[in-house]
């Protein structure tokens, strides 16, 4: 159970740490904790891909070149 939306949260602290992950339990209003108990839905599943695709987007636009990466 909840193995999907684990990924889902494994996948958020890749795009931007703990800020996405919060992000993603914010926009889904599941915690971490509640989602790796809950069952892999087709609806939970389409609620946690729809919000990682906010969360992308959001930190897309958040990114900042690195201060060595300048010119």
């Amino acid at each position: 159970m909840g193995i999907q939306l684990k990924k889902f949260y494994d996948e958020a602290f890749e795009i931007g740490r703990y800020r996405a992950k919060m992000r993603l339990a914010v926009l889904t209003l599941v915690p971490q904790s509640e989602a790796e108990f809950m069952p892999d839905t087709p609806a939970t599943i389409a609620k946690f891909t729809s919000a990682l695709e906010k969360i992308r987007l959001e930190f897309k636009k958040d990114a900042k070149p690195h201060s060595i990466l300048k010119k």
